[in-house]
């Protein structure tokens, strides 16, 4: 049986199929239609289109599109058995031209974490694409169980150098409080910018999630 949830403002499949009392990952399942032969051209062969977002990140005028795309074998991972199975995704700018074409400008393959990169919880941690004025964000999260936490990533085009640079990390992660206080609050906040004060001058390309 398969049941689809809101999450995060996209559809989110629990797919309840079993084996040797195994259960799947709940899987980030994206609303995106059926992709022309000018972007599906540059999936990889064995990998599926996972999250697509449309937007001028380089501002010249035209549409561009961010593609990040999954393995097949992330169909036939299971919870908690297939805990070794890391593949992050690939995210690959692709600029849009007068024609109606895209050329992939950038690819990388360490950005958009694993589905089952979350820790000891099933939730696919990847939560989705954000494009506006030059900026790019990729956004992970998850709220299950002990775990509630996000972090949005986010790359600026430079126009000079005709490239995409990290610009920004912001993370918020809640915990349960232990203040046995009247009034104190269930769950504890902590937040977390990073600029390229601490993180120095990254290209898109060069941004490696695991070593942050």
């Amino acid at each position: 049986m398969v049941l689809l949830l809101p999450v995060y403002g996209r559809s989110t499949v629990i797919d309840t199929t079993k084996a040797d009392n195994r259960e799947r990952y709940i899987s980030f399942i994206p609303i995106i239609g059926t992709l022309s032969t000018q972007v599906s051209k540059f999936i990889p062969k064995g990998y599926v289109p996972l999250d697509t977002a449309i937007g001028d990140v380089n501002q010249d005028g035209i549409n561009d599109l961010l593609l990040v795309v999954r393995g097949k074998g992330e169909d036939t991972v299971f919870y908690p058995t297939d805990e070794e199975y890391k593949e992050h995704r690939s995210l690959s700018i692709l600029l849009g031209q007068q024609d109606g074409s895209y050329i992939q400008a950038r690819r990388n393959d360490n950005l958009v974490m694993c589905i089952n990169c979350s820790g000891v919880v099933r939730s696919d941690p990847f939560t989705g694409l954000k494009i506006k004025n030059g900026f790019f964000s990729v956004e992970h999260g998850v709220a299950e169980g002990p775990q509630h936490w996000e972090t949005v990533t986010t790359f600026k085009y430079d126009r000079e150098k005709k490239e995409w640079y990290l610009f920004k990390i912001g993370s918020v992660s809640q915990f349960p409080n232990d203040d046995t206080a009247p009034n104190a609050d269930a769950m504890k906040t902590y937040t977390e910018t990073k600029t390229k004060k601490d993180f120095g001058l990254i290209p898109f390309e060069k941004y490696d999630l695991d070593k942050k």
